[in-house]
C-alpha cells in the first residue's frame, strides 16, 4: 500500500483575480513524487481557493493512480466541512462536491490540518504560480529549487 502525501498551498492577492494553487505528492518517506503549480483567472475568496487546491492536488493523485492519500491543508473550515462530508451550502459547496466524488469508495484518504510551517514547498509552489502563464506538472523530475527545500525540511 502506497501512501502519499499531499500538501497544497494557495498563492493569494486581495484584489486581484489571479491566485496560484501549489500541490506537491511525496511518498510516505517524504520523497517528491509530482509537483503542481498552476495559475487560475477567479474571484475566489480564500476559502473557495483553499478547498479548490484541495480538489486539484486529489485529482492530481487520482490522475497519478495513487490511494491511501494524506491531504494535509491549513484551513481548518476546509478540512472540517470534507470529514463532516461537506456542508453543500457553504460558499464552497460545489467544489466540496466534487471533491466528495473524487473520493469515491474506492479510496481511503485521510484529511488532517496542518501547520502553514509544515508546507513551506507547497506554499513556494503556490507563490511559483504567480509568475506563469499555464498549468505546470513535474512527475518523478521536481525542480531543483523545490528538491532543495525538500532535502532541507527533511535535515530539520
Amino acid at each position: 500500500m502506497l501512501k502519499c502525501c499531499g500538501c497544497q498551498e494557495v498563492s493569494y492577492v486581495r484584489g486581484r483575480r489571479q491566485i496560484g494553487l501549489g500541490s506537491i505528492i511525496r511518498d510516505a518517506g517524504g520523497r517528491v513524487m509530482a509537483c503542481s503549480s498552476l495559475v487560475c483567472e477567479a474571484n475566489f475568496d480564500l476559502k473557495n481557493a483553499k478547498a479548490m487546491v484541495m480538489c486539484k492536488g486529489l485529482t492530481y493523485s487520482k490522475d497519478c493512480g495513487l490511494k491511501n492519500c494524506v491531504v494535509e491543508m491549513d484551513s481548518k473550515s476546509v478540512v472540517k466541512y470534507k470529514v463532516n462530508e461537506g456542508h453543500s451550502n457553504s460558499r464552497y459547496g460545489s467544489i466540496l462536491g466534487s471533491i466528495t466524488v473524487l473520493v469515491s469508495a474506492s479510496r481511503n484518504d485521510v484529511f488532517k490540518c496542518v501547520s502553514k510551517k509544515a508546507k513551506m514547498v507547497a506554499r513556494v509552489l503556490a507563490n511559483e504560480a504567480m509568475g506563469i502563464l499555464e498549468e505546470v506538472f513535474w512527475m518523478k523530475d521536481a525542480p531543483t529549487f523545490i528538491r532543495s527545500l525538500v532535502e532541507d525540511e527533511q535535515m530539520d
